[in-house]
């Protein structure tokens, strides 16, 4: 194996990684945003409420 192919298949390993990295990261943190959304809303929504009554 001559080093261009050597060089070539590990930036396609590493190139791999970081996609399957990406990938399983988006949605994680997607879901953390939705969370801490809904959570901040939900006590600024409380506070609200405890604020009018």
């Amino acid at each position: 194996m001559n080093p261009l192919a050597a060089l070539l298949a590990a930036a396609g390993l590493w190139f791999a990684v970081v996609c399957a990295y990406a990938v399983a990261t988006i949605p994680f943190l997607l879901c953390l945003a939705l969370a801490w959304a809904a959570v901040t809303g939900a006590r600024r929504a409380d506070r609200a409420r405890k604020e009018r009554t």
